[in-house]
């Protein structure tokens, strides 16, 4: 028990302990009981205060706990040294010192002017929404202060924020004097220093993300076709009335010409949009066409010549004819129907005899090639039929002499 007293007694003297020190901010100088008819032409410097109290209680004080002030009452127009009062809020924390004690207030007259309320707009309100006439619960303010401050208001506007608003809003909004530049205007009083301010907001255009069509105009070079077109984006936001967007899926793109073209390419194009919408956010978009040759298929018949026979022969090819089927590129095969030509057996190197050879046709690379029979069967012999010819008619003449 007597330790627990001892150490209730330590812990006790340590909390009243009184500790004094300077606050660490500035305190705001307010000017109270200003006489009619007259106002403060200078700004009042802000003071610093020394204060006492528990060391707790000292540390946690903010400055919202002091209240810094300089009288004007029963003074004149003019310059005066006035003392500058601070009260603590806080019970447990005093006011020991005041830098500066006083401060130089200049007291001029005031002058009072009418103007009008302007409504401005923080924000716009999303796209397709339209602000209509603001309503206000005054409509003219007096504004009043020192000429030179008075002097500098051009305008008393209560500012509105629209911004995601979609149906009428209504605020009471606080009043700001600027000047014709917007810059604020402090030091002057506004009466009343608040209005009531409704703003109505209509929806007047609508939003929907449709399709991009492109438009190809002309035709590729003959013997080519369109394979495939790309677009980027696929889908544009477009903005306009209902009945504008009404039934309307996609856009087009301006018109693109193939004409000629054997190649793929690409290009950066505009859109083309109905009267009555707009895009959302101006866009060209990306069109790619793929160019592909034509394939075909063809067949017909095609003589088969032997090349390569050697000296003192001679060959019999069957069948003479053959069904050649070309398929590929259009002009690729519409050069080699033109030019038709003939299928090619080898017979280099071959002796008299009989042999199935292949038989054999040049294309241009990109034509596949199918020769039906793929073979022919050729005959080699050597080339003795006329001497046989005459031998025959030397024997037929000596018969016809002996008997005569």
């Amino acid at each position: 028990m007597i330790l627990a007293l001892v150490i209730w007694f330590l812990v006790t003297d340590s909390e009243l302990e009184t500790v004094e020190e300077r606050l660490g901010f500035g305190l705001a100088v307010e000017a109270v009981n200003t006489p009619n008819g007259l106002a403060p032409a200078n700004r009042l410097p802000t003071a610093s205060i020394n204060i006492a109290g528990s060391e707790s209680s000292v540390q946690a004080v903010i400055a919202d706990d002091f209240v810094a002030t300089v009288d004007l009452a029963g003074l004149e127009a003019g310059s005066h040294n006035v003392p500058v009062r601070v009260r603590s809020l806080a019970d447990e924390v005093r006011v020991r010192s005041v830098t500066p004690e006083s401060v130089e207030v200049i007291l001029e007259p005031v002058e009072q002017r009418s103007l009008p309320v302007t409504v401005v707009h923080a924000n716009p309100p999303p796209l397709g929404f339209e602000v209509g006439e603001p309503e206000l619960s005054a409509t003219t303010v007096m504004v009043s202060g020192i000429r030179q401050l008075v002097d500098l208001v051009d305008v008393v506007v209560a500012a509105v924020d629209l911004g995601g608003a979609t149906v009428a809003i209504e605020v009471t909004a606080i009043l700001q004097a600027r000047t014709a530049t917007g810059a604020a205007v402090s030091g002057v009083r506004i009466a009343p220093a608040t209005v009531d301010v409704r703003v109505p907001v209509e929806q007047v255009t609508f939003r929907s993300s449709v399709a991009v069509e492109p438009q190809l105009t002309g035709r590729p070079r003959t013997g080519f076709r369109v394979a495939g077109v790309g677009v980027e984006p696929l889908n544009v936001v477009v903005v306009g009335t209902l009945d504008a967007l009404g039934g309307i899926e996609t856009v087009t793109t301006v018109p693109i010409s193939v004409a000629a073209h054997e190649a793929d390419f690409r290009t950066d194009v505009g859109l083309v949009l109905p009267a009555g919408l707009a895009l959302e956010t101006e866009t060209t978009v990306s069109v790619r066409v793929a160019i592909e040759p034509i394939h075909t298929e063809t067949a017909f018949l095609l003589p088969v010549e032997a090349v390569g026979l050697g000296d003192g022969l001679i060959a019999d090819v069957r069948p003479l004819l053959v069904t050649l089927t070309l398929a590929g590129p259009s002009v690729a095969i519409a050069e080699i129907v033109e030019g038709r030509g003939t299928a090619i057996v080898d017979l280099t190197d071959l002796t008299p005899g009989l042999y199935p050879l292949p038989v054999e046709f040049d294309a241009m690379p990109g034509v596949a090639v199918t020769l039906r029979p793929g073979e022919v069967v050729v005959v080699i012999e050597e080339e003795e039929e006329e001497e046989e010819e005459e031998d025959a008619g030397e024997d037929t003449e000596t018969d016809e002499e002996a008997s005569e």
